[in-house]
C-alpha cells in the first residue's frame, strides 16, 4: 500500500532504477476492478524481462499507485545509464517530484 503524505503520491516512478512501461491490463480482464501496469529495467541492450516492477491502481485513478509490488528479478542487471538525449557518458538518476517542488 502506498505511504506518504499528499507531497509524495507521485514519487512511485523514481525509485532509482530505469523502467520502460510494457502495457495496462485489466484485472480481471472482463469489468476490471484493478488494472497491472508492467515495466522491465532498461539496459544498454533495451527492455529486460530479468528485472521488473509491477504497479497496481484503481481503474479510475491512474495517478497514483493503489498497490506496488517489490522489484522482482535480478537487480544486479539496473545500472546507471546516460539520459536519453545526453550527449555525456554521466549517470541520470531521476529526482523525485516531491523533492522538486521543496
Amino acid at each position: 500500500m502506498f505511504q506518504g503524505g499528499p507531497s509524495k503520491l507521485q514519487d512511485w516512478p523514481a525509485d532509482d532504477h530505469r523502467w520502460i512501461n510494457q502495457g495496462i491490463v485489466g484485472l480481471p480482464r472482463s469489468n476490471p476492478k484493478l488494472k497491472k501496469t508492467y515495466f522491465y529495467i532498461h539496459t544498454e541492450n533495451g527492455a529486460s524481462k530479468a528485472f521488473t516492477k509491477c504497479v497496481y491502481n484503481e481503474p479510475d485513478n491512474t495517478d497514483r499507485p493503489f498497490l506496488k509490488f517489490s522489484n522482482c528479478g535480478n537487480d544486479d542487471i539496473s545500472q546507471p545509464l546516460p539520459h536519453g538525449n545526453s550527449k555525456e557518458d554521466k549517470p541520470f538518476i531521476r529526482s523525485k517530484p516531491s523533492s522538486l517542488n521543496k
